[in-house]
């Protein structure tokens, strides 16, 4: 028997992929039985799931992953009204851990970015709630633009994008670290790694590190 081939797949929350395949028929791939459940989920076999990368309590299918045909369509839930409704309430917003937004008149909060594997520190941003939930949603640091007065995906101009790999949150629940991959290498509009590149030097302001880009290059 011939299978089917996947010509599209959309993350669905629960860790379920929306699969389409060339004849037409839809349906939920579930891939809990492949992940390793901890803080942060992980692919219990990355040879077979080479691809595949999990974010919070989403599953990504990067664009040109090759499963087995056979055992996609066969794994896969077909699309009938009742896999639909999952579909539609997968879809719906959930609950998600509280912040104190209430304790600054703006309903912001700070957020400071940490390097996941270094633990430098490398920006200071605020977050009201609809980036907090964007930031759970997606697994990529957002954070509200207060020059802008804008929702802000941190690397929507540049490309270099925040992947969050943990939070923390302080006692008062009023300031958060997100331990991210900074994507690019450079988290500062300026090119350099850390916003903080300079240190105090006496009366002066001593430059410690080198750019990373040229943010002529990068913003135009």
């Amino acid at each position: 028997m011939k299978y089917p081939s996947v010509v599209d797949v959309r993350p669905q929350q629960e860790y379920m992929l929306y699969i389409t395949f060339d004849n037409g028929e839809t349906g939920l791939l579930d891939m809990k039985p492949y992940l390793d459940f901890g803080i942060f989920s992980r692919i219990k076999d990355p040879h077979s799931f080479a691809k595949v990368r999990v974010s919070f309590d989403t599953v990504e299918w990067e664009s040109g992953a090759d499963l087995d045909p056979e055992f996609v369509y066969r794994k896969c839930k077909k699309n009938t009204p009742e896999s639909l409704d999952i579909i539609t309430l997968l879809n719906q917003p959930k609950n998600m851990p509280e912040l104190n937004f209430t304790k600054s008149k703006d309903g912001l909060l700070p957020a400071i970015a940490q390097d996941a594997a270094s633990g430098d520190v490398l920006m200071l941003a605020y977050i009201n709630e609809e980036s907090w939930q964007k930031t759970l949603e997606t697994g990529k640091a957002h954070y509200w633009s207060r020059s802008r007065n804008k929702l802000w995906l941190k690397g929507e101009s540049s490309g270099h994008v925040q992947m969050v790999k943990e939070i923390l949150v302080d006692c008062d629940q009023d300031t958060v670290v997100f331990k991210v991959e900074q994507l690019g290498g450079a988290a500062c509009h300026k090119g350099y790694a850390s916003c903080f590149f300079r240190r105090v030097k006496g009366d002066e302001l001593e430059i410690i590190a080198e750019p990373i880009f040229d943010p002529a290059k990068v913003y135009g």
